[in-house]
């Protein structure tokens, strides 16, 4: 029966969720729904007044939220209740066994702790709010077997659903409404933070794409920044951050559009200045880049990769810059030339791909046992910087496995995330690096291993190799020694074995410049390194060439 207009299997479990709060029967004599703001993670709250007609007949009115909660949600809520644990507020649902979202009611509590999440926060409160923490810890921290349709906290987990959606949130929403903390008023101009490549989209949609007009034209968000690759923040808008694009024309049209754009760009968009510093010239100017796809892409990569993107140029090119050029949004293309430029660029040759994957299951190898040999002479610190070696080479073959370009050390971590190797590598990643003693540093980079093999043969790209343990083999004088490794070895001759290119699959495999040099920005960007790295690549090619095959 609906009460007030409101829906029958609401009321009911508005009346169920009040009755097993107060332990008696109770009847619903009103309800008003009031305003809520949504959840801090974006969720739909619903918030209502109910009196209620207990058996004696007095009138009582209680606050009850709803939400649209998921079923792991739903039975965390009632498996928390059932222990009665003091903070966290009584909840009920009329539904624990589908799949699918479903209402969850909850006891009000926002206006007896504090208004919001967000309100400053007393150290009494703080106290009572630690205990309560604990208290759930210490209820549940043993019950792994009988809760295993609860989440894992594992890296995926953190980083979608407190990095990404909560804490980043918090951030971002408190960067709007003043005090950053740090000096300065921290506001986003024009409300909430919008990250740059949604910006740019907006910027050549109300702005650029009215200027250029019926001139023939690629529009983009191209090159460095960490908005291209979606990693911009807050902290990003500091310096070289605001309203930019590429825009690609033929040779004809590029002074006649630059003169366009600086007679009528606008000096500000949704409250960020359209002309700011450009260090590169040092000078305030918009960053309008307006240019041939030709010149771009030569200035790029030292050259055309649509015309001269040999073995050796793949192998000499930072996956930053293959990052620059294939991550960002393209907004328009007419001819499709940067469309097809960049599928060109979207990932290695197969040839490649599989060389380079030989190459980092070398590197991985390399000192797998030297883990527990510093150990065995008590060099601790030796044995953890000898681990972190193997984290980040691991982590590196993560990239080649999932055919994604690896960006420079600051995004490393959050791009590593976004693979799905976050949640079976990112585990005994974790582990390893964790670790305080030699025994549970060993353990995780052995599981570590296993993991990698098992990923390797599901590419498909090799016969099926196995990924069994057995103590090292030396290799000299029959030598074997008692720390475990996987034979790394097997995958390195598994993917020369698939190289169809002799002479690719005959060049020492000492890596791409990226293994090589673990490039710095300075390598990247200021030098022609990668330029001579590559002739040195292309020579030994040819060499491999002319000399015959033995396989």
């Amino acid at each position: 029966m609906a009460v007030d207009g409101i829906e029958s299997h609401l009321i009911q479990l508005l009346q169920t969720t009040v009755e097993r709060q107060t332990a008696m029967a109770v009847s619903i004599r009103h309800v008003e729904p009031f305003p809520i703001g949504s959840g801090l993670l974006g969720a739909s709250v619903r918030r209502y007044r109910v009196t209620v007609r207990d058996p004696a007949g007095a009138l009582t009115e209680r606050c009850l939220v709803t939400k649209v909660a998921s079923r792991k949600e739903r039975r965390a809520v009632m498996h928390l209740n059932a222990q009665r644990q003091p903070n966290v507020p009584f909840g009920h649902t009329l539904d624990l066994g589908t799949d699918a979202p479903a209402l969850l009611c909850l006891r009000d509590v926002g206006d007896i702790c504090r208004p919001t999440s967000l309100e400053p926060i007393t150290p009494d409160l703080l106290r009572r709010e630690a205990r309560g923490l604990a208290a759930i810890h210490a209820a549940n921290f043993t019950g792994a077997a009988h809760l295993a349709w609860f989440p894992r906290a594992d890296r995926a987990y953190f980083a979608a659903n407190l990095t990404a959606r909560s804490a980043w949130h918090c951030y971002t929403f408190a960067m709007t409404q003043g005090d950053d903390g740090l000096g300065g008023k921290g506001e986003t101009r024009g409300g909430a933070f919008v990250p740059g490549r949604e910006l740019a989209r907006c910027f050549y949609r109300d702005v650029l794409a009215q200027i250029v007009g019926n001139t023939p034209h690629a529009a983009a968000l191209l090159g460095e920044g960490s908005e291209v690759l979606g990693f911009d923040t807050v902290r990003s808008t500091d310096h070289a951050w605001g309203p930019r694009a590429q825009l690609f024309v033929d040779a004809q049209e590029v002074d006649r559009l630059a003169t366009r754009l600086d007679a009528q760009l606008p000096e500000t968009y949704r409250g960020w200045p359209v002309r700011f510093y450009r260090w590169q010239t040092k000078r305030v100017e918009h960053h309008i880049e307006v240019t041939t796809l030709d010149r771009w892409l030569a200035r790029q990569f030292g050259m055309d990769p649509r015309r001269a993107m040999t073995t050796g140029s793949w192998l000499a090119t930072p996956q930053q810059l293959l990052l620059e050029a294939t991550s960002g949004l393209v907004f328009h293309d007419d001819a499709g030339a940067l469309t097809a430029a960049r599928a060109l660029l979207a990932w290695y040759p197969d040839d490649v791909w599989r060389w380079l994957m030989a190459a980092q299951w070398d590197r991985l190898g390399d000192e797998a046992s030297f883990v527990g040999r510093t150990a065995e002479v008590g060099d601790a610190l030796g044995s953890r910087l000898v681990a972190a070696r193997i984290v980040q080479r691991a982590l590196h073959l993560c990239f080649l496995q999932e055919r994604r370009y690896a960006p420079y050390g600051k995004w490393l971590g959050a791009a590593f995330a976004r693979l799905d190797a976050a949640n079976d590598a990112g585990p005994p990643l974790d582990e390893v690096l964790g670790a305080a003693d030699f025994i549970t540093r060993e353990a995780g980079i052995l599981r570590l291993y296993r993991t990698m093999a098992r990923r390797h043969n599901a590419l498909d790209v090799t016969p099926p190799l196995g990924t069994e343990l057995a103590p090292f083999a030396v290799g000299i004088n029959d030598a074997v020694r008692p720390f475990p490794v996987l034979d790394t070895g097997r995958f390195k001759k598994a993917c020369l074995d698939a190289i169809a290119d002799a002479a690719l699959r005959g060049l020492p495999l000492v890596g791409s410049i990226d293994q090589l040099t673990n490039p710095t920005d300075l390598i990247i960007h200021f030098t022609d390194w990668p330029k001579q790295i590559g002739a040195i690549y292309q020579r030994q090619l040819d060499r491999e060439a002319d000399t015959p095959d033995e396989t």
